[in-house]
């Protein structure tokens, strides 16, 4: 039996790959090897040997390929190979089951080997959550974990995983691991990072609210570590570009569903910055990428103190949009 996964979201492909080992155990005592498919030293006749070998010490083996390069847009096998390889997903060893596990690229499902992957194996293909369906798979998880939670805690648990749900196991264990009856916001915030974007989403939204209080605010809070003008810059400038892109977007007619897509970024960005977009319009985006772009170039040239001159663009940029 051949299994293929693709998916971008590694949460949901190692759910799925979690099942079919589960049931794959009932059944045989197995023996399971990995090999990177990405990796330099990684030969495709090594592994298909390996598929077409009994196993020694137990009654069936399974072989999971991560990653394939030759399944992305960048590379490919031999006509060689690839026919050796069409052959084994054709006629599988009732011995072996192949699992092809791919959630580091987009899979380029133009190519040969890719139609053939998909038409010899039972394929899983997960798409990213929506906001619902995110949040139903989180309160299904707690249920399962007998974790109780308020309203307000859960909220805020859904929009700080959401951003990085590959993380969620391990944030689901360390509510377990808590211990607490009944977990509440002040649970949450103490458990769960806050997403660092979260805190450029904060600074963006004040100031395209024109605040300047809370863009210093917002500004002097910022972890220590993180508290540095260019790298700032350049992370505001993608917010700001990016938002820049959902509003000419929208005014093509692009529905909020279709943008995520269309810009190859993770939904979480998308949706805030949707939110912002919503607040302003191009010419404030391209007044403040102007800004950025200013002060980007006085700092690297030595004409303004970082700290000093970010605190001044936060000034100005709030002053403008006032006028």
């Amino acid at each position: 039996m051949n299994y293929a996964m693709f998916s971008e979201s590694k949460h949901l492909v190692e759910k799925k790959l979690e099942n079919i080992l589960n049931n794959l155990n009932e059944k045989h005592e197995i023996d399971k090897v990995v090999y990177n498919g990405f990796d330099k030293d990684f030969h495709l006749e090594e592994m298909l040997n390996d598929l077409n070998t009994m196993p020694f010490l137990s009654g069936h083996k399974i072989i999971i390929l991560e990653n394939p390069f030759f399944f992305s847009a960048k590379a490919g096998l031999s006509d060689r190979e690839n026919l050796l390889f069409t052959d084994y997903l054709k006629n599988p060893a009732p011995f072996s089951t192949l699992i092809i596990y791919i959630t580091q690229f987009k899979v380029d499902k133009r190519k040969k080997i890719v139609k053939d992957a998909i038409k010899y194996c039972e394929v899983y293909q997960p798409k990213e959550l929506n906001d619902y369906e995110l949040s139903d798979q989180i309160k299904s998880d707690l249920n399962r974990q007998n974790l109780n939670i308020d309203n307000e805690g859960f909220k805020e648990l859904v929009k700080r995983v959401s951003a990085d749900f590959d993380g969620w196991d391990n944030e689901l264990e360390k509510l377990d691991l808590y211990g607490k009856e009944k977990l509440s916001l002040a649970d949450i915030d103490v458990l769960i990072s806050k997403p660092e974007l979260d805190n450029v989403f904060d600074l963006t939204n004040a100031v395209v609210a024109k605040n300047l209080i809370m863009s210093l605010t917002v500004w002097r809070n910022f972890p220590k570590e993180t508290r540095e003008p260019i790298p700032m810059i350049m992370l505001l400038a993608s917010q700001f570009r990016l938002i820049h892109q959902v509003i000419t977007l929208s005014d093509h007619g692009f529905r909020f569903n279709d943008l995520a897509s269309e810009l190859k970024v993770h939904p979480y960005r998308v949706k805030m910055a949707d939110q912002v977009a919503k607040k302003t319009d191009s010419n404030g985006v391209l007044k403040v990428l102007n800004l950025l772009s200013i002060l980007e170039q006085k700092i690297k040239s030595g004409l303004i103190v970082p700290d000093i001159g970010f605190e001044l663009f936060l000034i100005e940029v709030c002053n403008w949009w006032n006028q």
